[in-house]
């Protein structure tokens, strides 16, 4: 039976065919569900009950919350963009048949409160790395789990005991059986109720050990201060006085009040003895010297030092019968040939007095220049005495005149 309209409610013995796409409206002309003729789509904004299985080929697409209060069966893929809360049970259709997840598309994280399993195998990559030691694992569902571990690492596998390696054991520690162990050395160090301790052989020279503490051991002078090693006063005796406290002196100085009672007067030896002297050129640090080279330092033009004796260089006698080195001080000739008298290397005011012989005829004594130092006489190289007994005296005026004649 075919209606063509009706009007209130309607009921259906048998089929119903319909050509076009059904509307259901409220009594206010609102649609509330739609059949689409074409796409065989339905789309409601109230409930739908179903009493019996409900088949879906294709998409089913809510947009609300969906209650199932009975089991739902999914034979194809199906995509679930939301939130998906159950309040039953949610199980495969089939046993052992089916995958939560796949190896392209993965579960971010898996809270649970307990996992019961038949079986687990797989890697650790993501959890414990083969850095860690740990490389892959298995569980059998019953009572035993397996774990591979690389056997370069702390540990290893012995029959099905994990076991320390022997690689665990760094410097300064030893594995003897399965205890680990410190290495100590028994010079310094003891092992004592579970304690790494001092032995008597840890404190060296200057040092004491006490209890579990080593103190440094001083004498004399040095004291231990507020947990500082210094110098007391002590250490200045006679001509020393010091600066800063009795038991933390900062420096020592000369007593020069003292000194009278230090030093006993005795005879000096001037080619051996030294003296004290201030080093203006080393922040006036205090040094020590010979007196021989003080006096050296000293001897200027016209004087000469030897061993710590100054000596009248204008004074010396040089008598010389062949050709070589003038010398400060007198030079005679002893001789009545011609020859060539050097200058010595001069210094401002030294004075060369020279005197020739009873030279023969066409004899001369030259006195030439110092060839090291170049200093003329008088603007010559060379000078001449060419009469018997001739006599001249030169001086060195400075590095820029040379040698005079006066």
């Amino acid at each position: 039976m075919a209606y063509k309209f009706q009007v209130g409610s309607a009921i259906l013995s048998g089929a119903l065919t319909q050509e076009g796409s059904i509307n259901v409206k409220d009594d206010a002309g609102t649609l509330q569900a739609n059949i689409d003729r074409d796409t065989g789509d339905i789309s409601t904004n109230g409930t739908g009950s179903f009493s019996g299985d409900m088949m879906i080929d294709g998409l089913m697409e809510v947009t609300g919350t969906t209650l199932l209060k009975q089991s739902l069966t999914v034979d194809a893929a199906s995509d679930f963009n939301g939130v998906i809360t159950v309040s039953g049970a949610a199980l495969p259709h089939a046993t052992l048949t089916y995958d939560l997840g796949s190896s392209s598309k993965k579960w971010s994280e898996l809270h649970v409160g307990e996992i019961k399993t038949t079986g687990i195998t797989g890697s650790l990559s993501n959890a414990l790395t083969e850095g860690n030691g740990i490389v892959s694992f298995s569980y059998d569902g019953g009572s035993t789990a397996t774990v591979a571990i690389s056997g370069s690492d702390a540990f290893d596998l012995t029959g099905t005991d994990l076991r320390l390696s022997s690689s665990i054991a760094g410097d300064a520690l030893a594995l003897s059986g399965q205890v680990l162990g410190v290495n100590v050395n028994s010079t310094s160090f003891q092992i004592a109720s579970d304690e790494i301790q001092f032995a008597a052989g840890a404190a060296g020279a200057g040092l004491a050990l006490n209890s579990d503490a080593l103190d440094v051991q001083v004498s004399g002078a040095v004291v231990i201060d507020t947990d500082k090693v210094g110098i007391s006063g002590s250490i200045a005796g006679a001509g020393l006085s010091y600066a800063g406290g009795v038991n933390s002196i900062s420096s020592l100085a000369v007593a020069s009040d003292e000194l009278a009672a230090v030093f006993t007067d005795t005879a000096v030896d001037v080619g051996a003895d030294s003296i004290l002297f201030i080093d203006n050129s080393d922040t006036d640090n205090m040094k020590k010297e010979s007196i021989a080279d003080l006096v050296s330092a000293m001897a200027g033009a016209g004087l000469a030092a030897s061993s710590g004796v100054l000596s009248v260089q204008s004074n010396n006698m040089n008598v010389f019968t062949s050709a070589g080195d003038l010398s400060e001080g007198y030079n005679v000739q002893n001789a009545t040939t011609s020859m060539t008298m050097i200058l010595p290397t001069g210094s401002q005011g030294d004075v060369v007095s020279v005197k020739a012989g009873n030279l023969a005829s066409g004899a001369a004594l030259t006195i030439s220049k110092n060839v090291a130092q170049s200093k003329q006489i008088d603007g010559l190289d060379s000078i001449l005495l060419e009469s018997a007994y001739g006599a001249v005296t030169l001086v060195y005026a400075n590095d820029t005149l040379g040698w005079r004649i006066v």
